[in-house]
């Protein structure tokens, strides 16, 4: 069975340069950015737009691509007391 590998932050600091590493070790990754796009083309990846903050569309992410491997590289950079209540 081929991995199916999610990389989140993909276009942050850590997230760019293992997206790099893994395209030199012939994996294919499906790598996620929310605002920030950069150059994330390497090797054999699909770039997918996608915020992580918003439940329903992160579900069908999951559902649509069953990933086995999910690598986290994102963060909150920008923490909104809207947006992330107090629970």
């Amino acid at each position: 069975m081929k991995n199916k590998i999610l990389l989140t932050g993909a276009s942050g600091f850590i997230g760019s340069h293992l997206l790099k590493t893994l395209a030199k070790k012939n994996s294919f990754v499906h790598a996620v950015y929310h605002k920030n796009k950069k150059k994330l083309t390497s090797g054999k990846t699909e770039i997918i737009n996608c915020d992580l903050t918003n439940f329903k569309k992160t579900q069908e992410l999951f559902k649509k691509y069953k990933f086995n491997i999910v690598i986290n590289c994102a963060a909150v950079k920008d923490y909104n007391k809207k947006k992330f209540p107090k629970s």
